[in-house]
């Protein structure tokens, strides 16, 4: 990236701000065709490769191109290799690159660019001014743009072979910074199959390496401590089934838990609202601190939690309550384990609605050391899951951080803020 001093000027466009003197502002109709997708008849569709693949939106869309679920026969409107896809149904305004010729659907725009227009950096443009055409979607119920407006969106439009160096640019930086998030991305892969491996050791081999083994008899858990006794779930806690009316004064102000107040496989609770706030009207079961929540409802979701105050969850909830061998904590940790996870979506397979019954789950065996074990075992687990967490955290931030910066040089770059290295003489990109 230069450092030259540029002479800009006024785009005229809020989003654009200032753009460098001898680029252009046109409408994006001139720069670029643009076809509105079509959608054929139910009856050609197909999920076996017959026909065109059938992009209906963006929900097909990949990292750059739209991977193919399903295929038409009969296409009502085809976009080709290298056209620029755009959502023009909600969410408006998300974009990938056509790989293969190919069916597009209502909730789709192909943009198929004209000579004076690169593609890569069209597609770019696109990318920064997503905010902006979302901004210009209508509809109360489902947003949409109209292809009339896409066409008269206004896009700075460099010299073709300035167009082709930003692109060339980007591409080049964009492949290093993708690459920097790729890295960061499996090493938390790493760190989250650290933290499952070590619940799980701690759990069904305790922390005393030397210790002698016995076989369990529960073939999730393998091989235990020879001192440890093997349960099943029901004579180590019950579950609470009282029901009440959550609109009531003495229950309305009180915390409203649902499955997706629980973060997965972390047993960590989200933020929550009360039964008012959340505007509950059916019946909910109520729970007091210490119990230990677990979502019977698509068990492969592996959400369960601590209650950490007294309130109320919804009917898609176990609010277990520990008998007196077992502590909440170890308890947790137990549930959180790989074994029992992969145990409890064996017991739903092949249901429609994914869900543990009472009687499945409580007949589970788990391992259970005496007390003390217990409370070490869960004070280790603490202890090393949080560090595990935080590092987790700093490469989290680390990954928004290189996000962030790929959008603002995207950005930067498409609308002339910073000079990019020209591109050789009859290179092409």
């Amino acid at each position: 990236m230069t450092q030259e001093k540029r002479d800009m000027k006024d785009s005229g466009v809020e989003w654009l701000g200032e753009i460098p003197v001898r680029w252009e502002i046109v409408k994006l109709g001139v720069a670029a065709e643009i076809t509105a997708g079509q959608s054929p008849p139910g009856h050609t569709y197909n999920f076996d490769g017959f026909g065109l693949p059938f992009f209906q939106g963006k929900a097909e869309f990949g990292a750059f191109y739209p991977v193919p679920q399903k295929w038409c026969t009969e296409p009502q409107s085809i976009c080709e290799s290298g056209d620029i896809l755009i959502s023009v149904r909600a969410p408006v305004g998300d974009v990938n690159m056509a790989a293969e010729l190919s069916c597009i659907g209502r909730g789709l725009a192909a943009i198929r660019v004209k000579e004076t227009c690169n593609s890569q950096f069209l597609y770019r443009i696109l990318l920064s001014a997503k905010h902006g055409i979302a901004r210009q979607a209508t509809g109360s119920t489902f947003e949409s743009i109209p292809v009339s407006v896409l066409r008269n969106l206004a896009i700075p439009l460099p010299p073709l072979h300035e167009q082709r160096a930003i692109a060339s640019y980007l591409d080049a930086e964009t492949a290093r910074i993708d690459k920097l998030i790729a890295k960061t991305e499996r090493l938390n892969e790493l760190l989250r199959e650290k933290r499952t491996a070590l619940i799980s050791q701690a759990v069904t081999k305790g922390l005393d390496a030397g210790v002698a083994l016995k076989e369990s008899g529960g073939e999730w858990l393998g091989e235990i401590p020879r001192h440890w006794d093997v349960k099943r779930l029901k004579f180590c806690a019950t579950i609470r089934t009282a029901h009440i009316d959550p609109t009531l004064r003495e229950f309305s102000q009180r915390k409203l838990i649902a499955p997706n107040h629980i973060e997965s496989s972390t047993g960590r609770l989200l933020e929550v609202d009360s039964a008012e706030e959340q505007g509950a009207i059916s019946a909910k079961v109520p729970f007091q601190q210490g119990d230990v929540l677990y979502s019977k409802i698509r068990p492969n979701l592996h959400k369960v939690c601590i209650a950490p105050f007294d309130g109320l969850c919804s009917s898609d909830i176990y609010p277990l309550l520990p008998n007196g061998n077992i502590i909440s904590l170890y308890f947790l940790y137990t549930i959180l384990c790989k074994g029992f996870h992969q145990l409890t979506i064996l017991q739903v397979m092949g249901a429609t609605i994914p869900r543990i019954n009472q009687e499945s789950l409580m007949d589970i065996l788990i391992s259970l050391p005496p007390l003390h074990e217990q409370r070490a075992i869960a004070a280790y687990l603490d202890a090393e899951t949080a560090r595990i967490d935080r590092l987790i955290g700093v490469n989290d931030r680390l990954i928004h951080l290189l996000r962030e910066k790929r959008s603002a040089l995207i950005s930067a770059a498409v609308t002339g803020k910073i000079a990019v290295p020209a591109v050789e003489p009859g290179k092409s990109c």
